[in-house]
């Protein structure tokens, strides 16, 4: 997916390469610093390519107002709030800020229900931006130097990582979860550093009895095994979930995606 991405078209574990980027976002903890960069760096009048594609989200300090714990720092928050507000007008990124203390919602959920799609290559300013591999794209999370230069630049340095594949086989017993196949290949394998700053790839026959809710668990606790990421093979329920999300998207699309994909793939990864 990577060398799909890149002027090479091909990479391997270990290469070092420029790759664009289709999308990403940031919260109010990190959007003030990404906008003080690139002021910096390009002037106040500076302006980013592909706004759909981007977005801000209010989400980490949002009940920080009532909780008297956070009252010495109420006044260096709203200063956060309030630069992202300023960030969202400038450059016209999708605005997820909170409205009467209300937000839409998680940033790596949301962004996977809505902007997030088949094949891109998404970076954002959460540790749980992996989340987004449910749906078969790269996502991972960089810190706000590294999304200034690429929300601006639309590309990033990237250092190809490994790959760790877990097939997955038969059914779930009744009352048994992602969560709980999860937390069983951490305890097995990420405790053993068998995941350190590799793509977690999920695949198998088994992978389609889970729905795309469970998927993005195992990709959301990539992080949590300290790998670079996760990813899920796509099947039918990937593109049935997406078209309900995307009035833009035809099957016809998705698919040519994972076709290109296909004929690109090497089968490098470690099977578990």
């Amino acid at each position: 997916m990577i060398g799909g991405n890149t002027a090479e078209k091909f990479v391997k574990p270990g290469d070092a390469v420029l790759a664009s980027v289709d999308g990403g976002y940031s919260h109010e903890f990190t959007t003030a610093q990404v906008h003080t960069f690139l002021k910096e760096e390009y002037g106040d009048n500076y302006s980013i390519p592909n706004p759909i594609k981007f977005a801000v989200f209010e989400d980490h300090l949002l009940y920080a107002t009532n909780v008297p714990k956070f009252s010495p720092h109420i006044n260096k928050i709203e200063t956060l709030r309030n630069m992202q507000k300023i960030f969202q007008k400038h450059t016209e990124v999708r605005d997820y800020s909170a409205e009467g203390g209300i937000s839409p919602g998680i940033c790596h959920q949301v962004a996977r229900e809505e902007f997030i799609d088949v094949g891109d290559f998404i970076q954002a300013t959460d540790s749980h931006t992996c989340m987004g591999g449910a749906s078969n794209a790269l996502t991972y999370g960089v810190g706000s130097t590294e999304y200034a230069n690429l929300i601006h630049n639309q590309f990033a340095f990237v250092k190809v990582p490994e790959s760790i594949r877990f097939e997955l086989i038969g059914k779930l017993h009744p009352g048994c979860t992602a969560k709980d196949v999860i937390l069983h290949i951490l305890w097995n394998y990420a405790a053993k550093s068998e995941t350190l700053d590799r793509s977690m790839e999920f695949g198998g026959p088994g992978l389609s009895s889970l729905s795309m809710d469970e998927r993005a668990t195992l990709c959301n606790m990539a992080t949590e095994c300290s790998a670079k990421t996760g990813i899920c093979e796509p099947d039918s329920v990937t593109i049935e979930w997406l078209l309900k999300r995307r009035d833009s998207l035809t099957t016809e699309e998705i698919e040519k995606v994972l076709f290109y994909q296909t004929k690109m793939q090497f089968m490098t990864a470690e099977y578990m």
